[in-house]
């Protein structure tokens, strides 16, 4: 991670809804992790990730997650931004991702569907 700031030309240009989204080749997941602690959260990580070559940005986000060794007593929220939904493969590598994390949830909002 270079920088946990995007830039603005960058964001709109990604995370814009048009019909027809020629040039936007790239995925961006912008991310905030937060522990729990009783009412209220305590933000623990944010960022944005871009996929590489071969690389989508969900399997670099899981990769990056399970580094952070997580109190499984303890409760997290993640929530992404992402510039398109996962792919097919995505998400099911997602799904069982939150299983081997049953205490951390994740909300998910996408500018963009990806169809495949």
């Amino acid at each position: 991670l270079s920088s946990c700031f995007m830039k603005r030309k960058a964001f709109v240009f990604n995370y814009t809804n048009v019909r027809w989204a020629r040039g936007r080749r790239q995925t961006y997941l912008c991310y905030v992790v937060k522990r729990r602690e009783s009412p209220s959260s305590e933000s623990m990580d944010f960022g944005f990730l871009r996929n590489k070559p071969g690389l989508h940005v969900e399997m670099l986000f899981m990769r990056h997650a399970a580094r952070w060794n997580l109190d499984p007593r303890r409760t997290y929220r993640v929530t992404w931004f992402a510039s398109w939904s996962p792919c097919f493969h995505c998400a099911l590598s997602l799904a069982a991702f939150l299983r081997d994390y049953p205490h951390l949830s994740l909300r998910l909002f996408a500018a963009r569907l990806y169809f495949c």
